[in-house]
């Protein structure tokens, strides 16, 4: 069994709808990818 990336979305497994999405500068897939300190941080950003 081999691991390869997708062309089209690069791994992350998400739809172009999905990938175009972007909170305060951050696609959705950039935030997924976030370490859970950095996803926490980044969140209490918005309260």
């Amino acid at each position: 069994m081999t691991n390869t990336s997708c062309d089209e979305c690069s791994g992350t497994r998400l739809n172009l709808e999905a990938r175009s999405v972007f909170i305060n500068k951050y696609s959705l897939p950039e935030i997924v990818g976030m370490t859970i300190g950095d996803a926490l941080s980044f969140s209490k950003a918005f309260h």
